[in-house]
């Protein structure tokens, strides 16, 4: 595990960080551009049911019920790119982490990350990776209800979601501290 905290905390560089956000970028636009409005227009107005809020299982029954076969099968391919997604993005905020971990210069924040912190937005990435396997498993079960499942998918949504919140805590605080400590030293400076 060293190894990798310590990849993306020395390891981070400008041009990996943008790379990784653009592919972010494309992924979020094939769903904005393609999934969502072909599922969208398939279902009668319904967004895709992992993007439900909240997500419950009974929110899931419901709305399959209104999923055309050719929405099943847009649904399906989703579910297939929405499972890399999660990773690229991951990628992203952990580097985008180490560059401003750079730019604060705390080592005892620093040490902090290098424990694992920094890899907390790939434990979000593996729960959102979970809730799609299930709801695949679902969709390619349906009209067969799988309660039990659902019920599961639901509790890697809650957890997910809790994941996301605390990346998006400590990416504020971070983007906070640095632009703190980059004023000072720059009137420091002057």
């Amino acid at each position: 595990m060293h190894a990798l905290t310590t990849h993306f905390i020395d390891g981070t560089s400008g041009r990996k960080t943008l790379a990784w956000l653009v592919l972010s970028i494309l992924f979020i636009s094939s769903f904005a551009i393609y999934f969502v409005p072909t599922i969208t227009a398939e279902t009668g107005g319904l967004r895709p049911i992992d993007t439900q809020v909240p997500l419950t299982a009974e929110v899931i029954y419901r709305d399959l019920v209104n999923y055309s076969p050719k929405a099943l099968s847009v649904y399906g391919w989703f579910l297939f790119v929405d499972c890399f997604y999660p990773a690229t993005l991951a990628t992203f905020i952990a580097y985008y982490w180490g560059i401003m971990l750079r730019y604060a210069e705390k080592p005892r924040l620093t040490n902090i990350f290098r424990k694992g912190l920094v890899l907390l937005p790939f434990a979000g990435a593996l729960l959102d990776v979970c809730e799609n396997i299930g709801l695949a498993v679902i969709i390619s079960n349906y009209p067969k209800e799988l309660w039990d499942i659902a019920h599961i998918v639901q509790g890697f949504r809650t957890a997910k979601l809790t994941v996301q919140i605390g990346d998006i805590l400590i990416t504020l605080g971070l983007m906070g501290l640095t632009a703190t400590l980059w004023f000072k030293r720059r009137q420091a400076s002057e």
